[in-house]
């Protein structure tokens, strides 16, 4: 079965939450992690691990029967430590099934342990339906093809990198059981996507005390704009806030836009099947640009052009994953929400001209 668009979206923003983590922007990375916890992905894992298998809706005709076959498997059932991550970096941290990107084990545990408010994975009977959905969904196991208790080895040859869906809903069947194609006959996609694994290889314990951070405002993909404008910086003017909102209303009247709200409220385009975020705005009063456009550079580069243009004194520069705005922004790559109100009638056009490039193929300018 086919993984829903949001499970790639899930991944960019786990992705994005880990570099957060990494850099000690622990308010970020706690918001895109709520956003991340995305329900829709639960029930489609939810789904998928059903233990019947023509639910799956991989088998078009009656279960043959089957014999388990009971044989001394000489060593370890599953690869460990160093041969358990080559296979994963093989088949670049993706389910060789379904293809998604899938998250290195350890990593949830330790996210789980800084943010146990965000990261829920709670046991016993009905926890199941309180777990984080990104990690319900892409945790990555490994999985033999040729089941285990199948007559199955455990060689590299024999094991592949699946989801947890995958894993669970394919139990005990072989392939040809589920009418599957063997998924070693695709070549593995390795690119960039390390499954978090930097998380876990740089372990230690980021400024300040993690554990402590408390409840963060849920999301929403229907966001209460006016209450998360009456939280917004004391010294915002209502003249801005009231700017403000009306640039938000507009921008969520465009198609294929929408807002989320945590404790910072982006702007995002759903365009390929990902969600990108073109911006996101601080309570604080402060927008970065871009929030999160899962490396599609050229794409955005017109529009962060444009904005730096109608920003009186901003600046515009390249990174290696994106281009970026800098105006009078508390950190680099900010403008404030003065200036992003000021540049409203440009910021309005470009999100439009954003949306209208929804068909091109991602990673093409």
């Amino acid at each position: 079965m086919e993984p829903p668009v949001e499970a790639d979206q899930a991944a960019s923003l786990l992705d994005a939450a880990a570099d957060a983590v990494l850099n000690e922007q622990m308010v970020k990375a706690a918001d895109l992690l709520l956003q991340a916890d995305i329900r829709t992905l639960h029930a489609y894992a939810a789904f998928v691990m059903l233990p019947t298998a023509e639910l799956l809706g991989f088998k078009k005709h009656a279960r043959q029967a089957r014999h388990e076959v009971h044989l001394q498997h000489p060593g370890l059932r599953m690869p460990t430590g160093v041969d358990a991550e080559a296979i994963f970096k093989r088949d670049g941290f993706r389910c060789r099934y379904c293809s998604c990107r899938v998250v290195r084990p350890g990593v949830r545990s330790l996210l789980t342990a800084l943010f146990p408010d965000i990261v829920r994975w709670p046991s016993g009977k009905g926890g199941d339906r309180a777990k984080h959905a990104a990690f319900y969904a892409l945790n990555g196991v490994l999985d033999h093809v040729q089941p285990y208790a199948r007559g199955g080895d455990s060689s590299t040859e024999n094991i592949v990198t699946a989801c947890w869906p995958c894993n669970f809903g394919k139990e005990d069947h072989t392939i040809e059981e589920l009418c599957l194609s063997d998924p070693r006959l695709r070549t593995p996609v390795v690119d960039d996507w390390d499954g978090l694994a930097r998380l876990v290889r740089n372990r230690r314990k980021p400024a300040g005390t993690v554990a402590k951070l408390q409840t963060f405002p849920q999301w929403s993909t229907r966001p209460d704009i006016e209450g998360w404008l009456t939280s917004m910086n004391s010294e915002t003017s209502l003249g801005v806030i009231e700017a403000l909102r009306d640039l938000l209303v507009s921008l969520r009247k465009i198609s294929s836009v929408s807002l989320s709200i945590g404790q910072n409220l982006t702007v995002n385009i759903v365009c390929g099947g990902k969600s990108l975020g073109v911006l996101g705005l601080s309570l604080a009063g402060d927008v970065d640009v871009p929030w999160l456009i899962s490396g599609e550079k050229d794409w955005f580069k017109p529009f962060a052009k444009s904005l730096a243009d109608a920003v009186p004194e901003a600046v515009f520069y390249e990174t290696p994953r994106m281009w970026r705005v800098d105006g009078c922004g508390t950190a680099r790559g900010q403008i404030t929400v003065d200036e992003l109100v000021g540049a409203a009638a440009v910021v309005l056009a470009g999100v439009e001209q954003l949306a209208g490039k929804q068909t091109r193929p991602l990673g093409q300018p």
